[in-house]
């Protein structure tokens, strides 16, 4: 429950039928838990959920597909061009693999 902090102390409201079960709506707070306390608490989980937060964008960085993100460009313009276009696009990118120079037959 985002609203909810730790280190305070409220009040709810609870079904009767199921004590288990809370009206989360009928949250009311009533006052700070010891104050010591309340921070360590807090460093805690403000160290918890940042600590997870950064697990998190790592395995996202991790999971990117760096090839194919770096050829999206070319992708995009292969598509827009015409089947000679194509043709070049293709060679430029072997030639540049293979570290062959691409000269034009005009030159001689």
């Amino acid at each position: 429950m985002p609203h909810i902090r730790v280190g305070a102390v409220y009040e709810v409201e609870v079904d009767d039928q199921n004590q288990r079960s809370i009206y989360t709506r009928t949250f009311r707070w009533l006052r700070l838990w010891d104050i010591e306390e309340a921070a360590v608490w807090q460093m805690a989980v403000d160290a918890f959920d940042t600590r997870h937060l950064a697990a998190q964008q790592e395995k996202k960085q991790n999971a990117r597909k760096l090839p194919v993100e770096l050829l999206a460009p070319f992708r995009e313009e292969y598509r827009r061009t015409n089947p000679p276009g194509r043709l070049a696009i293709e060679v430029r990118i072997l030639a540049y693999l293979k570290q062959v120079k691409v000269t034009s037959s005009d030159q001689q």
